[in-house]
């Protein structure tokens, strides 16, 4: 679970970190099977967003479901907890892909917006291999910030991976997430951040989690590029609610 001093700097930064909430055991486990999965792609899958992963190992379903994941996650939005996105983003060794400037919330369909990202490090993440950046304190109005189009991301055209971004960002206002291996960064939706290319020779490898609230609606008729109508949403703990319906899982 999050310390007093590490829960403190999310409520107050929008971001917070944790060197490793999982025991040596469990995080060789999720790198083992992360990098499995990154090796059996499909010809039409790339390996910056591979979705779904829950639905390719028991072994890492269980350790989102059950673990000390979950507990984290009822820190930051309380005992009623439902998991609605599990996937891996990896930068290839030298190629020039970035993650515009841009906010969670704005591509989430929930509402009121009870969620928050967890990114764990699979390779180590620094400046060089592309780590991500944040805004301190972006988050505090709760707004969304206006998103325009960025240029589409292809391998190696130096462009974004996202199809929108926030401009104006100065980066001199933002702060590296630097994290080792198997070390976490939590995140609030509304909090500003971005990444920059990998042009270091080694993988940058994360796992991401998005955990919800269940009193928290999640609109599937909203359109994306998430099919948001197919998504799998799993219900973990507390009260189920009457917003959603959930895929069964145990």
């Amino acid at each position: 679970m999050m310390t007093i001093d590490e829960l403190s700097q999310y409520r107050e930064k929008g971001f917070s970190v944790i060197e490793n909430p999982l025991s040596d055991i469990e995080t060789n486990l999720v790198a083992r099977e992360c990098s499995m999965i990154l090796d059996n792609l499909a010809q039409d899958e790339e390996p910056e967003f591979v979705d779904s992963i829950e639905e390719r190992s028991d072994h890492l379903k269980k350790i989102f479901f059950t673990g000390p994941f979950v507990a984290i996650a009822e820190q930051i939005i309380g005992p009623d907890i439902a998991l609605f996105m599990a996937h891996i983003t990896s930068k290839s060794p030298g190629k020039s892909l970035r993650f515009d400037w841009h906010q969670d919330a704005y591509f989430f369909p929930i509402s009121p917006m009870k969620t928050f990202t967890l990114w764990m490090s699979i390779d180590g993440s620094n400046e060089e291999r592309g780590c991500v950046k944040a805004l301190p304190g972006s988050h505090k109005n709760q707004e969304i910030y206006p998103h325009v189009e960025t240029e589409w991301a292809h391998e190696g055209s130096g462009k974004s991976l996202l199809a929108k971004g926030i401009q104006g960002i100065d980066p001199n206002d933002t702060v590296n997430i630097e994290l080792p291996y198997g070390g976490i960064s939590l995140h609030d939706p509304y909090t500003i951040h971005g990444s920059g290319a990998n042009v270091s020779a080694s993988r940058r490898t994360g796992l991401v989690l998005r955990y919800m609230a269940t009193d928290a609606k999640l609109d599937r008729s909203q359109i994306s590029r998430t099919d948001w109508r197919k998504l799998k949403l799993y219900y973990l703990r507390g009260n189920r609610g009457t917003e959603n319906s959930y895929t069964k899982w145990k």
